[in-house]
């Protein structure tokens, strides 16, 4: 299949000036971000470039590339974070490029999926006690489902796909490097220039990153393992626990399906109990090296078995993150009893939250008001009820059935690697799901945009991959 994005109208010249541009956005954005320059000047500097940025829609590759930049650049307007509101620049980029759209370009196997979970939570709506809030995040779904079908147009080769894995593991590389940088010197806990979601951007490279690690050459290998060791430290500075659990059991299981499928990897078991046991003392290892950065990270670890009965301290001040969590998870459980079959509302739950509390008004305005329900599964049963849970779930069955039916239409080594190496990312954001809410709003939506379409675009740029 050719190719249906072209370079509109470009030049050589262009190229170079465009490219020159955003090598300039993004040192500007670093620099930025190191200093930590106070917020108003943050947002001159954003719109500042926002010029350059809607010159790079009449290159497609270039706002991808903007695209997962962005994703780095943790400035939030409104209900918006900086991706979503880039995600229209990416649609009007697209209709600048593409040439020849057919119906069969835009179908793909995933729709019937995603139909199944859009009509279930509009029986939710019904619910809602408010519309403008739950209606204004809820485009966060919309910029979800609009960036992934015009990706899985754009996908049919892999430059796309190559250049947001490169981007991306390379902007977080510099925002690892600028956590051990900062956690060094302040001894704190640190997330860096991206923010709070970068401990699930480190997550998910860090994952996506061990197939290369199992099935490249051994020239490859040292500065792959170099990337990882710095991703590993980088991720423990963080101190981020329920993102240790879900890298953890997302790599576990990546390593899982190598281990038991090893004729079609081509990988012996003996090689990967041996790689099981230099990982484990090696993050053992990255541990004790964690501890001479910042040795604030070890009572953070002990914290994990910390419960109520330390929890609580003086004024009603609650220390543990786990229970802050079990508050909003108690009342979004109210809401649940009261509208089980259809929910509350869809992305309702941080403007009605205050219908459904039971807990001393102290502690609810506290640790629940205008939050969101902190967990993924929590969120989508609480918002859009039973029907809306099963939608979701048979949204990620068909997610998970086309990343595993990519492995059959593998042809060479090259295209098994890129399989693996995808569906890590999507075996990594279910993980994440189970501790946090991210993923359906914000940053988090985009980047499981990119991730998903990604996935589903494989049987379209197989071909190319060498």
């Amino acid at each position: 299949m050719s190719s249906i994005i072209t370079k509109y109208p470009l030049t050589e010249t262009r190229d170079i000036v465009i490219g020159g541009a955003f090598a300039l956005m993004g040192a500007a954005i670093f620099t930025l971000m190191v200093l930590t320059v106070p917020a108003k000047v943050q947002y001159i500097i954003v719109f500042s470039v926002l010029p350059i940025l809607f010159l790079s829609s009449l290159n497609f590759l270039y706002t991808v590339t903007a695209l997962v930049v962005i994703l780095f650049l943790n400035i939030h307007i409104g209900y918006f974070s900086s991706a979503v509101l880039f995600v229209p620049v990416v649609v009007i980029s697209f209709f600048f490029t593409c040439r020849n759209i057919k119906w069969n370009d835009v179908s793909n196997p995933l729709t019937k999926y995603l139909l199944i979970y859009t009509v279930s939570v509009i029986p939710s709506l019904y619910n809602l006690n408010t519309v403008t809030g739950p209606f204004l995040f809820s485009l966060n779904y919309i910029a979800l489902v609009s960036l992934f079908y015009i990706l899985t147009v754009a996908m049919t080769d892999k430059s796309i796909v190559a250049r947001i894995f490169t981007v991306f593991t390379g902007m977080v590389m510099l925002n690892a490097l600028h956590v051990i940088i900062l956690s060094a010197i302040t001894k704190k806990r640190e997330f860096g220039f991206a923010g709070i979601m970068f401990v699930d951007y480190i997550g998910i490279a860090f994952t996506m990153m061990l197939p290369l690690l199992l099935r490249s050459s051994r020239k490859k290998q040292h500065w792959l393992l170099a990337m990882i060791i710095m991703f590993g430290i980088a991720e423990m500075l963080t101190q981020t626990r329920g993102i240790w659990l879900a890298t953890g059991i997302a790599s576990g299981i990546v390593v899982l399906l190598v281990y038991f499928r090893q004729e079609f990897f081509r990988i012996s078991r003996s090689s990967i109990a041996k790689f099981v046991f230099i990982a484990v003392l090696g993050a053992v290892l990255l541990y004790v090296i964690v501890l001479v950065i910042n040795p604030g990270v070890a009572s953070r670890t002990k914290q994990i078995g910390q419960f109520q009965t330390e929890a609580f301290v003086e004024l009603g001040v609650i220390d543990n993150s786990l229970v802050t969590r079990l508050l909003i998870w108690h009342t979004a459980f109210q809401g649940f009893q009261a509208h089980p079959i259809t929910g509350i509302g869809f992305y309702s739950f941080q403007f009605s939250s205050q219908l459904y509390k039971t807990i001393s008004p102290l502690l609810y305005n506290r640790y629940v008001k205008s939050l969101t329900p902190h967990e993924t599964f929590v969120a989508v049963l609480t918002e859009t009820g039973l029907l809306g849970f099963i939608g979701f779930s048979v949204l990620l069955f068909g997610m998970y059935r086309i990343a595993v039916s990519n492995f059959s239409l593998c042809e060479t080594e090259n295209q098994k690697t890129y399989a693996l190496v995808l569906f890590a990312g999507l075996v990594y954001i279910g993980c994440s799901m189970l501790i946090t809410d991210a993923w359906l709003w914000g940053q988090g939506i985009v980047l499981w945009g990119l991730v998903l379409a990604s996935v589903v675009s494989f049987s379209k740029y197989k071909h190319t991959i060498d």
